[in-house]
């Protein structure tokens, strides 16, 4: 039975200005902690159960985040054309290169923790790309292009096949995927989607998850075969599934919330206010691959 720690009241944190959490209830093996990246305060937050805090410094549009399975953060920095990496506890252990490009999203792979970045569009104009850090370095060893012209976020599958979202020169959106090793963003033909959003292979049941935010979904598929089997009804243009747990955190990015859902019944089970323009969250620990 999966059972709830009730905390009776909401606890102030940070400032007025900062976040805060509403609880109704919290399991008790909610993850360690959620991240939020705040485009729109140029902050990155660390929330447990007990507070929020600000991470980090000298932030500039933070976007999209990942995490590996080690416990540690990457924040795609967007204006300072770079990614910081992050220990558990927000101590800063490295950053990555970006040069002329506006990173929006990331993933790691389990196997052999390569960095995968996706980029929106050059800090000059022109097209993104998808750059890969192999691990151990701190500047791009291999750059990919595709059919789109601009990318938003991505996630690594357990094989170490890597699947983007983004938009061609039309607007129209695509789901690429890179293979292991690959040289090339190949269209995976994957149709309905309105908008680009987050991309995640870690819920419970192992299933392709793809945010479409204009329609307040996420639609998920089986692999590899990329079947669609249906969709979650919840909004944002990212999302963090929970290790070992049929709960889901989604980002509401028009009222400036971080929740949590129960994935089993859809109840909502906890909030976090008080964000200017939250643009990434992760989970930590981070679900299976």
């Amino acid at each position: 039975m999966r059972s709830a720690v009730l905390i009776g009241m909401a606890l102030g944190l940070l400032s007025a200005a900062g976040p805060s959490t509403a609880c109704a209830a919290v399991p008790e093996n909610a993850p360690r902690s959620i991240w939020v990246a705040d485009a729109g305060a140029n902050a990155v937050y660390r929330c447990t159960s007990v507070k929020c805090k600000a991470v980090g410094s000298g932030w500039s549009a933070p976007s999209g985040m990942c995490a590996d399975h080690w416990g540690d953060v990457f924040v795609a920095d967007a204006g300072n054309s770079r990614i910081v990496e992050l220990d558990s506890f927000g101590g800063q252990l490295g950053v990555y290169a970006d040069p002329g490009q506006y990173p929006s999203g990331c993933a790691t792979a389990y196997r052999d923790r390569t960095l995968a970045v996706t980029n929106a569009h050059g800090t000059s104009g022109g097209s993104g790309n998808i750059v890969f850090y192999a691990y151990g370095t701190t500047s791009p060893t291999k750059t990919v292009a595709g059919v789109d012209v601009a990318f938003d976020y991505c996630g690594f599958d357990k094989d170490g096949r890597l699947y983007d979202s983004g938009t061609d020169a039309s607007g129209t959106v695509h789901i690429g995927v890179v293979a292991k090793n690959g040289s090339v963003n190949m269209d995976t033909g994957l149709t309905g989607l309105s908008a680009p959003g987050g991309v995640q292979i870690a819920d419970y049941r192992g299933l392709l998850s793809i945010s479409d935010p204009a329609a307040n979904a996420i639609r998920q598929y089986t692999l590899p075969g990329l079947t669609y089997v249906g969709s979650l009804p919840y909004p944002g243009p990212a999302f963090a599934f929970v290790r070992y747990n049929p709960v889901i955190w989604t980002l509401d990015a028009a009222d400036g919330q971080a929740v949590a859902y129960d994935l089993l019944n859809g109840k909502r089970i906890r909030t976090l206010k008080g964000f200017s323009n939250p643009d990434g969250i992760v989970a930590l620990p981070i679900g299976e691959q």
